[in-house]
């Protein structure tokens, strides 16, 4: 087990750091704005469940989302967790006919580990933010078209995070933690403006500016959970708070004229004429906003110490009213609102038939059943509309019982909606679909347990 969590760790990672900037992880034309379409957890246990996690302490999954999550990781029994996503887009515009765009790949690798008595750290990568877009404008007169802009977009910012969390007991069966992530930023967007004449000259002389950010910088995130056992249940309250900061950050400007050759009405790429501009390494700083995170999870036990029923609940607040992106002289603002989600949760556990020697009613009766509703007042204002985004989510929670270990798999699907047909807006509706998979040793290969034997 030590041998394929360390080997899939390695081809998780390089797999990820390939491809996180050549693959586009979003195809929604807001992701022109800013660094990009937000990522906000999207594992497949919360997104099922409304994406409310902040006070999640389930010990089967890494909840890199709270760092204080990290010290109810079961003792000697580390997880290795991967998530793939996956998203059916629609785009509907007014008076338009509908496009469809759809995007697979990594979202996640996490390793959350029990370091010590009450200790608990994590170490993973996720993808903060995703840029994919391809829009054209044509400049039409008399049913003519005699030209067109072009508007591209590709590239993935992402986090690496290492974190660790200590929880305090206390005598009336309640418990306080507290956790710190440590958080690495990387990564790049690409964003490329073009003018083209679309007149089938022998030869035609378009423009284009080529501008690309690249990010490296540091930033950490708090994580506090209180949790309450009683008789017959138990809750718990999480906050989480993330302050701004200022990211380090470069920028590169190309800026130049071109040929295109057109035969047949098709277009040939020619060659560069002149340029105009050239800018590499602009130092500059990107002020990411402040967020607070606040969640409640109440657990009604079953039969014996397991948990029946589940609910959560989460409300987020982000302060994009005061992102700004500055480089030399020129400095970008009042570009976004402030952001504010709530969701909620339900998972159903019946735990029935664990006895019973039908082993599929018994398989049955232990898988968790999952549904959530999400609602965000997102930081998009375009044409002086805030945009909203919200959602119905539901999923599967797939024990793996060989071993008696906490290996598990959690199916996810969430249907939504992004945005407006008003205002000569766009709206996505969505299916995103999610699978995470958490591995861990069983019960008789425990880590980080000192032998009396060998």
């Amino acid at each position: 087990m030590h041998k394929f969590i360390v080997v899939s760790l390695v081809i998780v990672v390089g797999l990820f750091s390939n491809n996180a900037n050549a693959q586009k992880g979003t195809s929604s034309p807001y992701s022109v704005y800013g660094l990009g379409e937000l990522n906000n957890g999207q594992y497949a246990y919360f997104m099922s469940m409304g994406n409310a996690l902040t006070a999640n302490t389930d010990s089967t999954v890494v909840n890199q989302n709270n760092p204080a999550s990290y010290s109810y990781i079961s003792r000697f029994r580390p997880l290795f967790q991967i998530g793939v996503n996956g998203k059916f887009s629609t785009f509907v515009e007014d008076g338009q006919n509908p496009s469809k765009k759809n995007q697979f790949g990594f979202n996640q690798f996490q390793l959350g580990l029990p370091i010590a008595k009450r200790w608990g750290g994590a170490i993973g990568l996720t993808p903060l933010s995703s840029t994919g877009y391809s829009i054209v404008n044509q400049n039409i007169e008399d049913g003519d078209t005699l030209s067109q802009n072009i508007s591209e977009g590709a590239g993935t910012v992402s986090k690496f995070h290492l974190g660790a969390s200590y929880k305090y007991k206390f005598k009336n069966r309640s418990s306080i933690a507290g956790g710190v992530n440590f958080n690495y930023i990387f990564g790049s967007t690409n964003k490329i403006e073009s003018f083209e004449y679309t007149n089938f000259s022998d030869f035609s002389l378009h423009s284009r500016v080529e501008h690309e950010t690249r990010i490296n910088s540091f930033a950490y995130d708090l994580g506090l959970i209180y949790e309450k056992h009683l008789d017959y249940s138990s809750f718990s309250i999480g906050v989480k708070y993330s302050p701004a900061v200022n990211l380090k950050a470069y920028q590169d400007l190309l800026a130049f004229s071109y040929s295109t050759s057109y035969y047949n009405n098709y277009s040939y790429p020619g060659s560069v004429i002149d340029t105009a501009e050239i800018v590499t390494d602009n130092e500059g700083v990107i002020r990411m906003p402040e967020s607070y995170n606040v969640g409640v999870e109440y657990r009604l036990n079953g039969k014996g110490k397991e948990y029946l029923l589940k609910f959560s609940a989460d409300v987020k607040h982000q302060k994009w009213s005061d992102y700004y992106e500055e480089f030399g002289a020129v400095k970008t603002e009042n570009v976004f609102k402030n952001r504010t989600s709530t969701s909620f949760g339900i998972q159903y556990s019946p735990h029935v038939g664990r006895n019973a020697n039908n082993n599929l009613v018994s398989y049955v009766g232990r898988i968790h059943y999952r549904i959530g509703f999400d609602y965000t007042l997102s930081q998009l204002l375009v044409n002086s509309t805030q945009l909203n985004d919200y959602g119905m989510s539901f999923g599967l929670g797939l024990p793996i019982t060989t071993g008696n270990s906490n290996t598990n798999i959690n199916l996810g699907a969430k249907y939504g909606s992004l945005g407006t047909t008003e205002s000569g807006l766009i709206k996505e509706k969505y299916l995103g679909v999610f699978v995470g998979v958490t591995i861990s040793p069983g019960i008789y290969d425990r880590w980080f347990l000192k032998r009396k034997y060998d």
